[in-house]
């Protein structure tokens, strides 16, 4: 079934386009309240919506926010862009999304694209790298010329440079809070799965890792240290490698490697939490689930969501560049994956 168009509606009204764009409108105009009222009924019957591309490329503002963000195939990835995604239908806000990897995540042209489509303004949930350099310029220079709100998920840089604003976590409070848990259970030789380590989010972690040790007064060895890629194979291939180490626990940057090192486990006949403890990060709706529910840290999928979705709007509302920095605080799940040594 086709598309019904402007021209639909205006064939089966009898009135001109002009008429029935300004009826269709919000705005005052010339039009009577009576035609108005008819006009709308038609274009109601015919099951007419608007284009709202269109809109905005002829307007340079519509009901549409652009999106860049990472895989969706991840769970905890995919749990914020849903939320945004429905907090913005609320205030009748639509999600145009570009995904991308850590490859390419400062790739001006996707941005370039989605600035072309006329958008109301730009979310970058991507993560962010810490040796910016040439590109970020590149990306700056692009936002600034956009003249777009633009709300950064896990990019502080936005706010400090009065770009955008910022909805982050305290990464390092949270691998503080996981290492120190199996600490306290009397594991000293942790080993570590962590995500690329070119992305500030991964670093943050590490810090927080390090900063553990350092309270009970142990040594950093980073022979313990396994770079992952935050997906579910990398977990799996990282337990070998960390079992030749001796470990007696392993803190996971994400649950999605968590999930890999679990089912590596079983290959390998090792029982968690009987011979291996595991903390994951970001507790996502299946770690309740598992044979030996996961301990994870918490970090407020849904509430970030709402953060961003409400925070873009204000922008957009207020024409607003009075940009703010909004970082939430982590907690630890405490389940069965880990126990004390």
């Amino acid at each position: 079934m086709e598309r019904v168009t402007i021209k639909d509606v205006a064939k089966a009204s009898g009135y001109s386009i002009s008429t029935v764009s300004l009826a269709l409108s919000e705005k005052a105009s010339r039009v009577s309240d009576e035609t108005r009222n008819k006009i709308r009924k038609i274009a109601s019957d015919l099951h007419y919506s608007p284009n709202q591309m269109a809109v905005g490329l002829k307007t340079k503002h519509s009901k549409m926010v652009g999106i860049i963000m990472a895989d969706m195939q991840n769970p905890h990835v995919a749990s914020v862009f849903m939320t945004i995604d429905n907090e913005l239908r609320k205030y009748g806000y639509s999600l145009i999304c570009c995904t991308t990897n850590d490859k390419d995540v400062l790739d001006v042209q996707r941005l370039q694209n989605l600035v072309a489509c006329g958008i109301s303004g730009i979310i970058l949930a991507n993560p962010s790298i810490y040796d910016l350099g040439e590109n970020w310029e590149k990306l700056k220079n692009t936002i600034l010329a956009s003249n777009l709100p633009i709300v950064g998920r896990d990019n502080a840089s936005l706010c400090e440079e009065k770009i955008g604003s910022s909805v982050s976590v305290d990464y390092e409070e949270g691998a503080y809070l996981a290492t120190r848990h199996l600490l306290e259970a009397g594991h000293t030789r942790i080993g570590c799965i962590t995500g690329p380590l070119t992305m500030q989010v991964t670093q943050y972690r590490l810090d927080g890792y390090k900063r553990a040790l350092r309270d009970f007064s142990i040594d950093y060895d980073p022979v313990l240290i396994y770079e992952g890629d935050y997906e579910i194979e990398s977990g799996s291939n990282a337990l070998p490698y960390l079992l030749g180490q001796n470990v007696s626990a392993i803190f996971s940057f994400n649950d999605n490697m968590a999930f890999g090192l679990f089912r590596s486990a079983r290959s390998f006949g090792i029982t968690i939490p009987r011979d291996l403890s595991v903390v994951g990060f970001d507790d996502v709706s299946f770690d309740e689930v598992l044979e030996v529910p996961l301990t994870s840290i918490h970090i407020h999928a849904r509430e970030i969501g709402i953060s961003i979705a409400d925070e873009m709007i204000r922008l957009i509302n207020e024409d607003s560049r009075d940009f703010q920095s909004i970082v939430y605080t982590p907690h630890l799940m405490v389940r069965g994956s880990a126990r004390r040594k």
